[in-house]
C-alpha cells in the first residue's frame, strides 16, 4: 500500500510492488508525537483514501497518471502548509514559544520563524 507521507518527500529506495524507483518516508522527520497522531481514525481514513486514489491510476498512461499524481501532490502540499501555518500561528498567539512550536511540528524554531514571516510577507502583500 502506499503512503500518502511519500508525497512529503524522503529518500529514494524501490517499490516493492513493482521495482520502480520511488520517495519512501522517514520516519526520522516525525514529530516525537507522530506516533499518537498516526492512531488517529481520521488520518487513517485518509490514507486509504489516497492509497484507493493511487491504485486506480494503475491501468493509465504514464502521462497522465504523472500528471494526476502531481496535481495531487500539489493540492495535497498545499492545504497542509496552509493548515500547518495557521496552527503554528494559533499557537505562538497562545503564548507558544518558537521552540515549543517546532517540537510539535517536527521542524527547527529558525524554520518555524521562516514560515511564520513568510506568511505575514504574503498576506500583507494581498491586503
Amino acid at each position: 500500500m502506499r503512503e500518502p507521507a511519500d508525497l512529503l518527500g524522503g529518500q529514494v529506495g524501490t517499490e516493492r510492488k513493482t521495482g520502480v524507483g520511488v520517495k519512501t518516508f522517514d520516519t526520522w522527520c516525525l514529530p516525537r508525537h507522530a506516533e499518537q497522531v498516526d492512531e488517529d481514525p481520521r488520518i487513517g481514513f485518509l490514507r486509504a483514501d489516497v492509497a484507493r486514489f493511487c491504485d486506480g491510476l494503475d491501468g493509465l498512461a504514464p502521462a497522465q497518471r504523472l500528471g494526476l499524481v502531481v496535481a495531487l501532490r500539489t493540492s495535497l502540499v498545499a492545504v497542509v502548509d496552509a493548515a500547518m501555518v495557521s496552527a503554528m500561528r494559533e499557537a505562538v498567539s497562545e503564548g507558544w514559544g518558537l521552540r515549543r512550536v517546532a517540537q510539535h511540528a517536527g521542524m527547527s524554531h529558525e524554520q518555524v520563524r521562516i514560515r511564520l514571516a513568510e506568511s505575514a510577507r504574503q498576506e500583507d502583500s494581498e491586503s
